[in-house]
């Protein structure tokens, strides 16, 4: 069951730490929602909620309401929007290296911490100025690393899901996968090294 474990949670840290370096990259292009599937899921809900309340009105066709003002100069929403956030536009390769660099950190002082955290909790429970002292060096890095990845401007791409509070929520994912796998056992990382040594040699002969 361990080895399962370690290949889910490396699997989903390798993702969360995607989603978190991907907001921070230049020219990605925004992924939209195909209408037709919209109108779809709308139609099957308005018949379900029908048959729900046991009446078989005809169902209303629902349209959004469009400002008069918006409507005739599409130019001027679509600059007052941009103007909104002026930090979206400035994503450029230098800030997405400081990102990656500030993410790397990061990844090394939460593993850190984690590793203190779960081999030294006696020695913190009795109060220990080093175990301390590391504990608040890692954390401290953490902070700092999460800070510079938040003075990073942000690209304006769009997804039909987008996780939010970026960089928090990915950070605190990627905190406790990381806690979990440093609570697996030795002989676990043993077996799951086996078969990645396996499966690369598998990759390279075949």
């Amino acid at each position: 069951m361990e080895l399962l474990a370690i290949g889910t949670l490396v699997a989903y840290t390798k993702v969360t730490i995607s989603v978190l370096v991907s907001r921070y990259q230049p020219g990605v292009q925004s992924v939209h929602v195909n209408p037709d599937r919209k109108t779809n899921i709308t139609e099957w809900l308005q018949k379900l909620l029908t048959s729900a309340k046991g009446n078989s009105q005809p169902r209303v066709a629902y349209r959004p309401i469009i400002n008069e003002e918006d409507s005739k100069s599409p130019s001027n929403s679509s600059d007052s929007s941009d103007s909104q956030d002026p930090s979206h536009s400035l994503a450029t390769e230098g800030t997405a290296s400081r990102a990656e660099l500030a993410m790397c950190l990061l990844v090394v002082g939460m593993v850190a911490l984690a590793v203190t955290s779960t081999y030294l909790i006696n020695d913190i429970q009795r109060g220990e100025w080093f175990a301390i002292f590391l504990v608040c060096l890692f954390a401290g890095i953490i902070i700092v690393s999460l800070v510079a990845i938040q003075l990073q401007p942000k690209n304006p791409a769009t997804f039909p899901f987008m996780v939010p509070c970026v960089p928090y929520i990915p950070a605190l994912t990627i905190f406790i996968n990381i806690v979990l796998l440093a609570n697996l056992q030795k002989l676990t990382y043993i077996r799951f090294g086996m078969w990645m040594v396996l499966g690369q040699f598998n990759s390279l002969l075949f």
